[in-house]
């Protein structure tokens, strides 16, 4: 069972944070997490690296508040760039998701 500490609980992959007597989440890994992701000059489409970059920006946008976007994107950027993915690459999908997912034009919303 999960315990909260210092107004903070681990829940399902999100952290819940009481501030102010409002509750906010952000996206959570395990103390464990490596980091290690399909390498982007693996033998494998573009598409499908592409594909797994996207999804993991869209799962911080919808897991975390945005008050600690830039945080987690910055965490996700650290991630990517030690996987070989170039950084134009991984700054072009961050500016287009984030901004589809301020303007609500995101799919699946």
């Amino acid at each position: 069972m999960e315990v909260e500490e210092g107004e903070r609980l681990p829940f399902l992959n999100v952290e819940v944070i009481r501030s102010n007597g409002t509750l906010k989440k952000k996206s959570l890994r395990k103390k464990s997490y490596a980091g290690i992701i399909l390498n982007f000059r693996s033998h494998h489409n573009y598409r499908l690296n592409i594909g797994l970059l996207r999804s993991m920006i869209i799962r911080s946008l919808r897991l975390t508040v945005a008050e600690f976007w830039d945080e987690e994107l910055e965490k996700l950027t650290g991630i990517f760039l030690g996987n070989g993915y170039p950084s134009e690459v991984i700054q072009r999908n961050i500016r287009a998701l984030k901004s589809r997912w301020l303007t609500g034009t995101m799919k699946g919303e």
